[in-house]
């Protein structure tokens, strides 16, 4: 509990860092695809580098020997390791008297005044809304291949610490002859054989408006789009995801506003960005700790927040800290798409 001394008598604050953030913890995490997915599950570490080592295993099948013969013998892994900084993202709000102060709480019935607990409610959610775009802004760039942050730097460019060329498969959409089957298949085939010990289930592909309907609308496709769209009729009125030819396809339309003021599609016009689902390893977000004294080498957590009373009772400085690094440890399974 935080206190301050004033004229009137001591001024209390019933919740300390650790009720936040255990707080903030429950509040649902309401932004993007690549989170209700959960495409890159969350690890807390402990340090503010992380090690990533990646493998080229080998499954092979065994030869049949005779009973007390000769085994084979395991062929072990080659193995390297990059170490790539986890970025930091901190963010300071207000509880202020204007956020309570002649306010009704939103949804009371009956209706009444909003109390502290409604307005510190209120700004938690909106603390966890800032990060949690955030964290999507990063696991999409993480899924192109280069994570960027708020002000649009590079953080890390994963095919050069990898050190793998980037696929691109133009899917040449604009051409009505155009075997999009074809494509496909090129698509499916490339990320199975850079499979190397992975595994894997379907590939699915987000795509940007312009490219669903290019690839939805194409004379070879769009019989298909249409049958699957009236089967599907009954079930939902807006259809944005699509099976063809072993692919999945999905249309993710979705803007972030950066910091300078200016918005950024998290796919870009006439995109789409593959990847293949359930592995074991390939994708995973990394929380580090937080920049603070009590939770030096402990494991991170998605979202840290810790409050300090303003002087004169004028509010509480909320200081939010999220350290999260999106990392596709096998650059060599995400292939971008040009729709023309």
């Amino acid at each position: 509990m935080l206190t301050i001394n004033t004229a009137s008598g001591p001024i209390n604050f019933a919740y300390t860092a650790r009720d936040l953030t255990m707080a903030i913890d429950v509040l649902p995490n309401l932004y993007g695809r690549l989170n209700q997915e959960n495409l890159f599950p969350s690890e807390g570490v402990r340090t503010k580098l992380v090690e990533v080592r990646f493998r080229n295993g080998y499954i092979t099948v065994l030869p049949v020997a005779d009973r007390g013969g000769a085994p084979s013998v395991g062929k072990g892994p080659d193995e390297n390791a990059v170490y790539l900084e986890i970025p930091h993202v901190p963010h300071l709000d207000y509880l202020t008297p204007d956020d309570i102060q002649d306010m009704y709480a939103f949804g009371a019935n009956p209706l009444r005044l909003k109390t502290p607990e409604d307005a510190l409610n209120e700004k938690l959610q909106a603390i966890r809304n800032k990060h949690s775009i955030t964290r999507e802004y990063f696991r999409m760039g993480a899924l192109k291949g280069v994570v960027k942050d708020g002000n649009g730097s590079t953080l890390h460019d994963l095919f050069e610490r990898f050190g793998i060329v980037k696929k691109t498969i133009d899917f040449e959409l604009d051409d009505a002859n155009t075997d999009v089957k074809a494509k496909c298949r090129e698509l499916i085939r490339f990320t199975k054989r850079n499979l190397k010990g992975e595994v894997m289930g379907k590939v699915r592909m987000k795509v940007d408006p312009v490219f669903f309907d290019m690839f939805t609308g194409h004379p070879n496709v769009e019989k298909f789009f249409l049958n699957y769209v009236e089967a599907r009729s009954l079930a939902v009125d807006d259809v944005t995801e699509f099976p063809f030819g072993g692919l999945i396809l999905e249309e993710y339309d979705a803007t972030v506003t950066l910091m300078d003021g200016s918005t950024e599609e998290l796919i870009a016009e006439g995109y789409g960005h593959a990847y293949p689902t359930g592995t074991m390893n390939t994708f995973r977000t990394f929380d580090g700790p937080p920049h603070s004294m009590s939770m030096a080498n402990m494991p991170g957590a998605e979202i840290y927040i810790s409050p300090k009373l303003l002087d004169h009772d004028e509010g509480i400085e909320l200081k939010s800290q999220s350290n999260p690094l999106p990392v596709v440890s096998r650059p060599d399974l995400i292939v971008e798409a040009l729709a023309a």
